[in-house]
């Protein structure tokens, strides 16, 4: 089983320093700027070298190829947010808040092949794939639970609402599964302060809760689990790093250091984290090896506060080969969001660079800022 471990204690603290490094000539290719008017979800195809974003906003998913390239759109999808792809790669379901509806793509047509209606009001939002069944987070205002679709493919695929009774979900949350431990299900509050963190057992199709946490966390904007599903990463605004749980009883066993503001997450088939930052001032993704307490790799798409493109929520994905780790950033200072593409993420860098150390005051969100030291291997 891949072993993701982050231990705690390996904190940075003012004035200490660890080895890092940023990408070096090669380590991106230029940016592609996008046609899309937001983004909210970020998928790969390893299959067909394609790359899926949702656009909420315009209403519909974007496909690019592994360079960039725009090869495909899937209109009439209104307010389409979170994306997942089957474990053959023959679909992406999208989730239509706005159609009240879950909406499956042909990857290799780029066709909308199905279309699965929700209910009236239900607005789904973040699918995630078990086995043969799709779960979704749904609703709003005091009414977020969880539903499920069963695509096991005796007879047509049946929606089921209200897989936990009770929800104590104030809107819908997000969801995030592994192929390696199909059995797991975890789930994360967006936008609030404290964090709601849930893991749930889905063996059977059924949804159990397991675990469950106020984590001392704000603003959560992703979350992934390890390839066994073993550990849940979370992103959230503060603190100012990436919070590793176990999900078992969701114990804090870890922590990846990375800057302000964390706001995406993403972890390759190896256990590989990708942990991306909204920073305007410092590197926006750190790249850690599994058990890794100091980034091998970071990125900074620009400097300059707020003309410099800054990292989107949810905005990381590895490609299945680990040769390639895609990002999505806007330039606030146009509007245009473009998709990154970070080559050899895996490869440590080929020479120190200044990096940022976290004020131990500031990662406690406590005020102060980060300071800048000067780093050796």
């Amino acid at each position: 089983m891949t072993a993701l471990l982050a231990v705690l204690g390996s904190v940075v603290t003012a004035g200490a320093a660890a080895p890092a490094a940023v990408a070096g000539p090669g380590g991106a290719k230029p940016p592609r700027v996008l046609p899309v008017e937001s983004s909210a979800d970020i998928v790969v195809d390893g299959d067909h070298r394609r790359v899926f974003i949702s656009d909420p906003l315009g209403g519909k998913v974007v496909v690019t190829d592994y360079r960039g390239r725009v090869v495909g759109t899937i209109p009439s999808l209104p307010g389409v947010l979170g994306l997942e792809l089957s474990k053959d790669s023959g679909t992406v379901y999208a989730a239509a808040a706005g159609a009240d509806a879950v909406v499956a793509i042909d990857t290799a047509r780029l066709k909308e092949s199905a279309r699965y209606p929700t209910g009236p009001e239900t607005a789904p939002s973040h699918p995630a794939l078990t086995g043969n069944t799709l779960w979704f987070g749904y609703g709003r205002g005091a009414r977020g639970n969880i539903g499920s679709i069963d695509l096991s493919g005796d007879g047509a695929p049946v929606v089921t609402l209200e897989r936990v009774p009770w929800s104590h979900w104030y809107e819908a949350p997000v969801l995030a599964s592994t192929p390696g431990e199909p059995d797991v299900l975890a789930a994360g509050s967006l936008y609030l302060s404290p964090s709601e963190i849930a893991v749930y057992d889905v063996s059977g199709g059924t949804a159990k809760r397991t675990a469950y946490l106020w984590a001392d966390a704000s603003n959560t904007r992703d979350l992934a689990l390890s390839p066994d599903g073993d550990q849940v990463v979370v992103a959230s605004g503060a603190p100012y790093h990436h919070q590793v749980y176990r999900t078992s009883d969701l114990t804090e066993v870890g922590r990846y250091p990375t800057a302000a503001y964390p706001n995406a997450v993403d972890i390759a088939s190896d256990g590989s984290v990708a942990a991306g930052v909204d920073g305007a001032y410092e590197p926006d993704v750190y790249v850690f090896r599994p058990g890794g307490s100091w980034p091998i790799r970071d990125y900074n798409f620009g400097q300059g506060g707020g003309s410099a493109p800054t990292l989107q929520p949810a905005g990381l994905a590895w490609t299945p080969d680990r040769r390639r780790l895609f990002a999505l950033t806007r330039d606030w200072s146009t509007g245009d969001i473009s998709l990154e593409i970070l080559t050899a993420p895996t490869r440590p860098a080929p020479r120190p660079a200044l990096r940022p150390v976290v004020n131990t005051a500031a990662a406690e969100g406590e005020g102060g800022g980060n300071t800048t030291g000067n780093e050796s291997p």
